[in-house]
């Protein structure tokens, strides 16, 4: 990377790549391609999330104002060009969506898709909104925190996702069911 001018880490002190990622299709066992979702013809179903925290999350919560909405909507957009199912939850009633995300709603519809979803199909889970590390109740975590979606509610009170919950919700899923949450 010096030979080309290239430095070797970036402003942040991470090192350069030791060579160009390429855009390669997805390969098991043997360089067999494995296809998954609408290419497996099985379902693609995303879930995009987001909070914006209104005022009344800021006084009730302490989460500041976001303006999340927009990037959920973009992938959700990008969702729906790629053929996937997507539903919408946001807490602005001004944007169009399936409804104000409830941390208990949300945790009840992934659910209901976990048992839904197989071996060919692709759960995706696009959440925009504030993270917390919270203290670790059970003992799990090395570093003693938890870490938490911050979830709120209508009136704008602190309602958490924790960590471990999300973890035996994704575990509910067929094992073969793809499943990506960015």
């Amino acid at each position: 990377f010096e030979k080309r001018g290239l430095k070797t880490k970036d402003s942040m002190g991470n090192s350069a790549p030791a060579s160009k990622v390429k855009n390669e299709p997805l390969v098991g066992s043997g360089g067999d391609l494995v296809a998954n979702g609408i290419a497996a013809g099985g379902r693609t179903v995303c879930l995009c999330v987001a909070f914006d925290y209104s005022e009344q999350a800021l006084e009730n919560a302490g989460t500041g104002p976001l303006s999340c909405t927009p990037d959920a909507m973009r992938f959700a957009a990008l969702a729906r060009l790629c053929g996937a199912e997507v539903t919408c939850f946001y807490d602005q009633d001004s944007i169009p969506s399936s409804g104000f995300p409830d941390r208990d709603m949300i945790y009840n519809w992934i659910e209901q898709k976990g048992q839904e979803l197989g071996p060919n199909d692709t759960f995706i889970w696009f959440y925009a909104g504030h993270g917390n590390g919270a203290e670790d109740e059970d003992g799990d975590e090395d570093d003693g925190q938890d870490e938490e979606l911050c979830f709120v509610t209508e009136d704008g009170y602190y309602n958490a996702m924790k960590d471990d919950d999300i973890s035996l919700l994704l575990q509910s899923f067929d094992e073969e069911c793809h499943i990506l949450v960015v």
